[in-house]
């Protein structure tokens, strides 16, 4: 689905009929880490922009690093931080949509803040692996990613 049609439909609930979801298959995935193991991290090249939706209010992104378990991303708008927020990512892949928790502010006063993914699809956590995986073998890993907490 393309930015522009996202847009005009504009977020709506996850679970859509127009995907024929249900709440029992349509979440199915959880993202979770390893203890002590990065989830491998790509750096984002270009202004890509990103969607959330944070209780019904729409805040536009810029898309900074992404991995498996979340992500970084600058904001026009602070979103407070335990905030849950639907998102919406355009990839080469294909569109990735999912529930994801917002963390603070990197540092005060900054724009950037990390997110987490709380539920994915199956479908929308294959392409984001497979986005993740084509961008890393296109040398856009991100250098701290290969080191543990």
């Amino acid at each position: 689905m393309s930015l522009r049609r996202f847009l005009a439909i504009g977020f709506s609930n996850l679970l859509s009929k127009q995907r024929g979801c249900d709440a029992l298959n349509c979440m199915a995935h959880f993202p979770q880490s390893l203890r002590g193991v990065r989830a491998p991290r790509v750096r984002i090249p270009q202004d890509e922009t990103v969607l959330f939706n944070v209780e019904g209010v729409r805040v536009k992104g810029l898309l900074q690093k992404l991995s498996t378990t979340g992500g970084l991303v600058r904001l026009g708008n602070r979103v407070g931080s335990g905030s849950l927020a639907e998102i919406a990512i355009a990839t080469k892949v294909g569109p990735v949509q999912g529930l994801v928790e917002m963390f603070p502010p990197v540092t005060e006063g900054s724009s950037n803040q990390a997110f987490r993914f709380v539920a994915l699809s199956d479908e929308d956590h294959q392409r984001l692996s497979a986005t993740i995986s084509l961008m890393r073998k296109q040398g856009f890993h991100d250098t701290a990613s290969a080191t543990a907490f």
